[in-house]
């Protein structure tokens, strides 16, 4: 291992990354969590290899104290603009802050800009960052003044590249001879418009030094020193193209020796500056030379080096580059919009064109819209007089003929008030947006591609491809593919060569092409497709233009935006995990190698959004991104290859559920899912034997407890526990003991964790010992069974009908039934109440006809519970359309639990496909007076509303939980069912409570469906629906 420039500060050394430091580096974020906002997430051996393999960092430097990593910083070129390095990311273990650590590894990283003669080193922190501001002022830094971000940039590379002043760092003592004044605000001399920094060094032999940077040209634009003083400014910074302005230099001669100064005037982007002059300076000069400004294409950015007015000057014949940098404008700035996000063919409409005069003075501004298929237009012809600076909006109305994008390329007049008259083009474009309309465009901003209601954006300032939908912001976007290795950045900043249109049956798309200017031989071409439902689908291409093979293996590297996964779902170490909010959102929390199948969906903001992969593909994580790295191999010559698609879902799925079934293309049934902060008991199992279990409490982001969690049984504190991060847990055991007076418990978990405090709730069902009884008897003639388990007895006779006609719960019958013979009552004619269920497309008519017979039945569930109860069976002969389905309906208990456990089993054998629904019925009693019944519902705010019974009629959908009761006793009857799978809904009217649930059946003859289990609980108070997640995990097959 070579050491790179060691520097030994405490025994500190500073060397470049390998991955044998992988395990070491993950080490050290794991131990400075406290500098970077106090988070927990875990960061492993893996993810540190797998992250810097696919970095685009050209350098990387530790800092080690023996074999422990305690500083980071990497090196790369700035994506956002030209001309600089970067670092992108700088870490100082906390515990060995105030050791001059951040100092060597900057410091390293600056002496490296230097060598590689970039000109210019960048990197952003945030305001409250005030230890290290001022660490990174004095390492040359100034952090300008903006309100959208905190960007710094450090000129001494610049600095060490102007010839005339290297005398004055030949000691390499720049640091230490600096006089430059430090504070923790935004650096700059404000000076009409423009914005300068200034270094200055006292040198111990030669004096004072002080050199002068303009911002925005990111170059010099004065040198000071005991012997002369050289200044270039510029009358204004906000120049209109198309005219003829003026530098000024000031030279200063302080010796009394002739001071001999040439300035040679260097063109620079859209500025003409062409002069050669030579000057003599004996005491004090000043000269005007002209420049011109020439025509723009696109308004200059914050985020990129402006133009700027550039001459290399010779000092007593040494070098130095000036750059006073200016912000060229058009005319005007013009731009055009529409009211709403969609636009109606037939329909009166008006154009807003908002101008803001670019002179200081009174110009008049003039053009005429071209004649469109899209619109009509009365009057086409726009003028608007403006006062110096001055701005307004002018509205021309139209009548839309066609929805598409209306684009016009425009010649605008823009006469002063002196009659001369500039004119120039500018491109104006609106997406007028319909209904089943498909269609490209193109503005000043962006390449359009819209469909329906949903757009896709490619921006011209950094090539991101970004989803939307009216002022929807999806928080999601296609960030640029990067080329490798190793990984290049370098499209963020350049233009396609091609934009194509794309339009087929479905979708509305466009294909970027880019030459590569980091790997000459190849071309990458972006292809994204919208559908009108609000499905994206994205892939690139890759080819080699050259006429030889590559050199060396191909790689592509797309990153997507995604930084939070607000309410969201993934499918991790075999379940599916949910974030009920936006805690555990961000995606350092998730170790992507955990994904086990290959999507994720986000339910935030009402707007449910999804990513999918190819099956085969492997996904990594950042902090606020996701990417996926593609070895695409050698290419031959010509040869083209491209990526799978990846597809991002704006609308086109608004559940978890539909969204994997089109990822993975499976149309299997998904488990349930599992809270990423969850309190389990006795593994996942909420029926408890012996009156003891264990309950868990489970992180399964990738973080450690840190702080303290409280165990509760009911309202009584059982344990508690205090945890430290060094402790490196995940999970925690807490042994519970249940007492017998009750069937029914609730454990709680109070987790302060950090700065998040969550309450999570388990519910018990206690098995009791006596065994569950069974009986046949004679009632009314007729054959009936029953069970009883020391809580509850149901009961069914099959020569009544197809149905649970008896619940009896503390010798109270809550079951609604006629038995023994069906009657007609309300809508229902035959009725004979209870619990049963039918086929979608067969009445309760038809049941009556086909046999029914009724058993006693054990079954066990997935957890190995063993239930006792009722079977009763119906065999489709007699039905034309269903004839040889069977349907076994499940009526199960345990002993002790006052609850019952409702289940059907569909076995097809009708010789064709079933694609339908089953529907069970259930009419409760709950009181003996129907006037004082009622039944209580949760929406999925939260909120209650209570329903009486034989007082009118409702009808209810349950989102949440549902419960039912009587005025004149305690004892409540709570429905719990698994609503991802299970439809719930109630209907009461003057005569009947009724609950209803439907289950999807999709069903090949041969094969056999159990619908997902629901539940009657019985309780003296309402189980909160969060407790009850363990229980609705229980399944039968």
């Amino acid at each position: 291992m070579e050491v790179l420039n060691t520097h030994i500060t405490d025994q500190i050394t500073i060397v470049e990354y390998d991955p044998s430091y992988a395990a070491a580096v993950a080490e050290m974020w794991n131990k400075s969590q406290d500098g970077w906002g106090g988070g927990n997430s875990i960061m492993t051996e893996e993810q540190v290899l797998k992250k810097e393999s696919n970095s685009s960092n050209l350098h990387l430097y530790l800092a080690l104290d023996g074999d422990k990593v305690v500083g980071y910083c990497s090196l790369g070129e700035y994506r956002e603009d030209e001309g600089a390095l970067y670092i992108p990311l700088l870490n100082v273990r906390g515990d060995y802050h105030g050791k001059k650590i951040g100092k060597m590894l900057v410091l390293k990283a600056l002496q490296k800009a230097i060598e590689m003669k970039w000109p210019r080193l960048d990197l952003y922190t945030w305001p409250g960052n005030t230890k290290a501001v001022p660490l990174y002022k004095k390492c040359g830094f100034f952090w300008e003044d903006r309100d959208d971000t905190t960007h710094l940039m450090n000129f001494m590379p610049s600095v060490m590249q102007t010839e005339a002043v290297l005398n004055y760092f030949t000691d390499g003592r720049w640091y230490e001879n600096s006089t430059r004044t430090i504070e923790t605000t935004p650096d700059g001399n404000s000076e009409n418009e423009f914005h300068y920094y200034e270094y200055s060094w006292n040198h111990e032999t030669l004096g004072n030094l002080k050199m002068e940077f303009e911002r925005f040209g990111r170059g010099l634009r004065s040198i000071e020193t005991d012997d002369y003083k050289i200044l270039a400014d510029v009358e204004h910074f906000n120049l209109v193209f198309g005219s003829e302005y003026k530098i000024r230099y000031h030279m200063t001669n302080k010796t009394g020796k002739p001071l001999s100064i040439e300035i040679q005037g260097v063109d620079d982007k859209n500025i003409q500056f062409a002069t050669s002059k030579k000057i003599t300076v004996q005491k004090e000069e000043e000269i005007e030379i002209p420049f011109v400004v020439n025509p723009i294409t696109e308004d200059q950015s914050v985020w990129r080096t402006h133009p700027a007015v550039t001459s290399q000057l010779l000092i007593n014949g040494k070098k130095a580059q000036f750059r006073v940098g200016i912000r060229p404008k058009y005319p005007v700035k013009l731009s055009c919009n529409t009211p709403g996000n969609l636009s109606f063919v037939g329909s009166s409409s008006q154009l807003y064109f908002n101008f803001e005069n670019n002179y200081d003075e009174q110009v008049t501004f003039s053009f005429e819209l071209p004649s469109s298929e899209l619109v009509t237009i009365q009057n086409r012809n726009v003028s608007v007089t403006l006062a110096p600076k001055g701005k307004q909006s002018v509205s021309v109305p139209f009548m839309i003929k066609k929805n598409g994008f209306y684009s016009a390329e425009v010649q605008i007049s823009a006469t002063k008030s002196n009659g001369e008259t500039v004119t120039f083009m500018k491109k104006l474009g609106v997406a007028l947006q319909g209904i089943g309309a498909k269609f490209t465009g193109e503005c000043d901003d962006f390449y359009h591609v819209c469909n329906g209601q949903y757009t896709i954006k490619l921006d011209k300032f950094n090539n991101w491809i970004s989803p939307g939908k009216g002022d929807v912001n999806y928080k999601l976007a296609f960030m640029v593919p990067q080329l490798g290795k190793p990984f290049s950045e370098e499209i963020t900043r350049l233009r396609p060569e091609k934009i194509e249109p794309l339009e087929e049956d479905g979708y509305a798309g466009l294909r970027a092409t880019f030459q590569s200017q980091a790997f000459p031989e190849l071309q990458l071409a972006t292809v994204v497709k919208l559908y009108s439902e609000g499905l994206i689908e994205r892939y690139d291409e890759v080819t080699n233009v050259s006429d030889v093979e590559t050199a060396a293996e191909v790689w592509l590297n797309t990153p997507i935006m995604c930084p939070m996964l607000d309410k969201g779902v993934l499918p991790y170490e075999g379940k599916y995990i949910e974030l009920n909010d936006s805690m555990g959102s961000v995606l350092s929390y998730w170790n992507p190698s955990k994904l086990t199948e290959n999507w994720l969906f986000i339910r935030g903001n009402n707007n449910p959004r999804g990513i999918s992969w190819p099956r085969e593909g492997k996904v990594n994580f950042s902090s606020w991104f996701m990417y996926f790295e593609n070895k695409l191999g050698k290419l031959a010559p010509r040869e083209t290859v491209a990526t799978k698609p990846i597809t991002m879902t704006i609308g086109a799925f608004r559940d978890w559920q539909s969204f994997r079934e089109f990822a993975t293309q499976k149309n299997d049934k998904p488990a349930s899912l599992t809270n990423h902060m969850n309190v389990s008991v006795n593994g996942g199992n909420p029926f408890i034997n012996n009156n003891e279990c264990k309950a868990i409490v489970r992180d399964y982001k990738s973080s450690f407890f840190n702080g303290f969690i409280e165990m509760k049984l009911d309202d009584e504190i059982l344990q508690s526990h205090l945890f430290a991060s060094d402790e490196e847990l995940t999970h925690a055991e807490f042994d519970v003991e249940l007492p017998d007076d009750r069937g029914i418990h609730v454990l709680t978990s109070k987790m302060n964790l950090g700065a998040v405090h969550v309450t999570r709730q388990s519910a018990a069902f206690v098995m009791k010992g006596q065994p569950v009884q069974l009986e046949k008897s004679i009632k009314d003639g007729l054959e009936v069974y029953s069970v009883d388990n020391g809580e509850m007895k149901i009961s069914a006779s099959a020569q009544f009908a197809p149905t649970l006609f008896s619940l009896r719960y503390k010798d109270q019958e809550w079951m609604d039934s006629p038995f023994p013979k069906p009657t007609p009552k309300s809508w229902w004619n035959p009725w004979f109440g209870g619990i049963a269920g039918l086929l979608e497309g067969t009445s309760l008519h038809s049941l009556l006809k086909e046999d029914c017979t009724v058993e006693f039945v054990e079954k066990n569930d997935n957890k190995g519970n063993e239930w006792k109860g009722l079977k009763i069976s119906t065999h489709y002969k007699k039905h034309e359309k269903f004839k040889g389905i069977k349907i076994h309906k499940y009526f199960l208990m345990l002993p002790g639990v006052p609850m019952l456990c409702q289940t059907t089993e569909i076995v097809q054998n009708m010789e064709s496909y079933l694609d339908g629904k089953f529907y069970t019925g259930c009419f409760l009693n709950p009181g003996t007076e129907p006037t004082r019944s009622w039944g209580s519902f949760q929406s999925e705010n939260g909120e209650w509303t209570m329903v009486s019974g034989a007082k009118g009629e409702q009808e209810m959908t349950v989102e949440r939980s549902v419960n039912y009761g009587s005025d004149d006793h305690e004892n409540l009857l709570q429905i719990v069912a698994d609503q991802n799978v299970t439809h719930v809904d109630s209907y009461i009217n003057l005569e009947v409570i009724e609950l209803g649930y439907s289950e999807k059946v999709n069903l090949e003859h041969g094969a056999k469906q159990y619908t997902s289990p629901v539940f009657y609980v019985f309780n003296d108070k309402v189980i909160p629906d969060t407790a009850l997640e363990d229980l609705k995990k229980i399944k039968f097959n």
